[in-house]
């Protein structure tokens, strides 16, 4: 049983790899390599692809994109759309990337009013 919605709605946001402190072992016991050696794959971590998951989110989410932002956000705010139940997607118009700095006042009154609407 999920818990019902009580508070904001959640922020979705990709958390950057975290690097152990130098000296102390990567959790697949790999010793830290030293600082100027590091690439990529000595720190590597195993990741589950987020689209096949996207339902199990259960609070509302709001998504935001501007009518002028580049073809791929829309794509991937539809996909996003489609994958998480009791989403809602609005489209800016004369908006790109940046709408809460181009359009600050439509920005705002629509994730107030949408944190709003969801409130309990």
């Amino acid at each position: 049983m999920h818990r019902p919605f009580h508070a904001v709605p959640a922020v979705l946001a990709v958390i950057s790899l975290l690097i152990p402190a130098e000296g102390q072992p990567h959790r697949d016991g790999k010793p830290d390599a030293p600082q100027g050696d590091l690439t990529h794959d000595d720190y590597t971590r195993p990741t589950q692809a987020a689209l096949p998951r996207l339902h199990e989110i259960h609070v509302p989410a709001l998504l935001l994109t501007g009518d002028a932002d580049i073809p791929d956000v829309h794509a991937h705010a539809g996909v996003i759309e489609a994958g998480i139940p009791n989403s809602r997607r609005v489209v800016v118009t004369d908006a790109g990337h940046l709408m809460y700095l181009e359009k600050p006042d439509e920005f705002t009154s629509l994730v107030v009013g949408f944190i709003e609407l969801n409130r309990r």
